[in-house]
């Protein structure tokens, strides 16, 4: 099993890397399994989407480092706060 999961992890880096040739930013995901709810009110079902539709995003995430810099330097001084503190908790 350990070799599988090894081969797997490797595929997953060069599909990331090989999309950098055409995408500024890529994201491994997989279909969504379990049932995704959606509460407005936090109390109540509002709707259930459609699962065949659903991805979860995993690791690796890979991005142009252009485009990072860019994108950070669009946010709002607040929200950069929030992003360092998840930035610096994610090393450490």
């Amino acid at each position: 099993m350990m070799q599988f999961d090894h081969l797997f992890h490797i595929r997953m880096i060069q599909e990331n890397i090989a999309a950098m040739k055409e995408y500024d930013v890529a994201d491994t995901v997989v279909l969504a399994n379990d049932t995704i709810v959606e509460s407005v009110d936090g109390k109540v079902i509002s709707s259930i989407p459609n699962r065949t539709h659903m991805y979860q995003g995993q690791t690796p995430q890979t991005f142009k480092i252009q485009a990072f810099v860019n994108i950070y330097e669009s946010m709002e001084e607040d929200v950069k706060q929030i992003f360092n503190r998840c930035f610096v908790k994610y090393l450490y």
